[in-house]
């Protein structure tokens, strides 16, 4: 079945879900009504099972992803924002891109905390910011 079908299936009544006990397992079934095609004629109702710890798991799965990704969304724009209120107050003008690879430069270090390599970075940063917009 294709998932992105799934709502308008569900609304008008070809596909539901269905908890099940099988030899003390849980299942949750996916049912989906099907017909003959050529007679039109209702058939068998396909079932597939899935075995609810392991969605269970898929989902808890899936939501730390989501969870872990809104939080770096949230980083990335604030350390944009820092990156542009830095600028500014240095009396810098940056173009986007500059702007953007400098962020992308504080995020690493929220994300991995200072190492010799940042540093380095963020010398070579610096001197390319002053050499570009200062002209020195």
């Amino acid at each position: 079945m294709n998932w992105k079908d799934y709502i308008s299936l569900k609304s008008s009544n070809k596909v539901f879900f269905a908890k099940e006990t099988k030899d003390g397992s849980e299942f949750v079934v996916l049912v989906k009504k099907c017909w003959n095609s050529s007679t039109g004629e209702a058939v068998d109702d396909c079932k597939i099972e899935y075995i609810l710890s392991s969605l269970e798991i898929q989902k808890a799965r899936h939501d730390a992803d989501m969870a872990q990704s809104k939080d770096k969304q949230i980083m990335t724009q604030s350390q944009l924002k820092m990156a542009h209120q830095w600028s500014q107050s240095c009396g810098y003008c940056l173009e986007l891109k500059d702007l953007i690879a400098l962020s992308i430069v504080l995020v690493d270090y929220c994300e991995n905390g200072y190492t010799k390599e940042l540093g380095e970075r963020l010398d070579k940063v610096q001197t390319y910011l002053h050499e570009q917009y200062r002209g020195s």
